[in-house]
């Protein structure tokens, strides 16, 4: 079993760019936390950020 890229593991990169551009905190950060019933928390650090590298992260 020598491949490449094994299928187990998740490509944050294509994940990113095949999806639409990061989120930002003043967008759907806040509509996502309001779904998830975290309205009180509405600080940058609980909102969606977008990586240099391009990937979405939470924290």
């Amino acid at each position: 079993m020598s491949e490449s890229q094994p299928t187990t593991s998740f490509n944050y990169r294509d994940y990113s760019e095949t999806t639409q551009p990061c989120p930002s905190c003043s967008g759907m950060g806040k509509e996502l936390l309001a779904a998830l019933g975290l309205r009180n928390v509405f600080e940058e650090k609980s909102c969606i950020r977008c990586d240099g590298s391009g990937r979405v992260r939470q924290g």
